[in-house]
C-alpha cells in the first residue's frame, strides 16, 4: 500500500513512510517499554524468574512508613506444588529490593492497609486473612490475630468427607450429594464444600 504525504486516512502505524530511491522500508510499528530505553515505564511485570505466586486480592501499594514512598505488599503462596511444606510469605517491596518477609501460617486469600488509631503520622497496620484468621502486622511485625469462630457443620456433610478421605465414595458420588444439600437449603454447607 502506497500513501501520499497529504492523505489522512490511515493511522501513523499503517504508513509507510516516504522514500525518494523507492526502496522498500517496513512499516512503522509502537514500541514498547521493555524495548524504548527513553520509556518512563518500567517493565516490572516481566520478570519470569521472581518467584511469586499471588492473586490480585493479595497485592497492596501502601506507604508503610508515612515517608511518602509507596511500598509493594505482597502475600506471596511460595510454591503451591510443595503442598505438605507450605511456603506463603508476607513480602514488602521498596523499589525492586526485597525490604521484609514475614512467614504466614496458612495461604493467604487478601490484604489491606488500614489504619487502627488516629496518631500522627498516620501509619498503617497491614490486614493478611490467611486461612481461618485475619493476621495485624503494625510496622511490618505481628501484632494481633483475630480468629474466626468455627462453624458447625453437619453431620451429613462429615460423613461424606469422611468417606472421600477413606476412599468410599467417588468424586461424582460426593458432588451429587453436595450439590443436592446446596440446592436444598436445609443444612448451611462449609466453604469447602461450595
Amino acid at each position: 500500500m502506497s500513501l501520499t504525504k497529504g492523505d489522512k486516512s490511515a493511522s501513523k502505524y499503517n504508513q509507510e513512510p516516504e522514500n525518494n530511491d523507492d526502496t522498500e522500508i517496513n512499516q512503522t510499528r509502537p514500541t514498547t517499554a521493555a524495548s524504548d530505553p527513553k520509556s518512563k515505564w518500567l517493565p516490572a511485570h516481566s520478570d519470569y524468574v521472581a518467584g511469586i505466586n499471588t492473586v490480585e486480592t493479595c497485592i497492596e501499594l501502601v506507604d508503610l512508613y508515612a515517608e511518602g514512598s509507596v511500598n509493594l505488599v505482597i502475600a506471596d503462596f511460595g510454591n503451591i506444588l510443595l503442598v505438605p511444606k507450605l511456603q506463603a510469605k508476607l513480602k514488602v517491596f521498596k523499589g525492586f529490593s526485597l525490604l521484609k518477609e514475614n512467614n504466614l501460617s496458612d495461604l493467604p486469600c487478601a490484604v489491606v492497609a488500614c489504619y487502627t488509631d488516629n496518631l500522627q503520622p498516620r501509619i498503617p497496620a497491614l490486614a493478611v486473612a490467611s486461612g481461618p484468621a485475619v493476621f495485624l502486622f503494625k510496622s511490618l511485625r505481628p501484632y494481633y490475630k483475630f480468629v474466626l469462630p468455627q462453624l458447625e457443620i453437619a453431620q451429613i456433610e462429615k460423613d461424606v468427607w469422611l468417606k472421600a478421605r477413606e476412599g468410599n465414595i467417588d468424586i461424582q458420588a460426593m458432588h451429587d450429594i453436595l450439590n443436592d444439600l446446596h440446592r436444598n437449603g436445609s443444612i448451611i454447607l462449609t466453604n469447602r464444600s461450595f
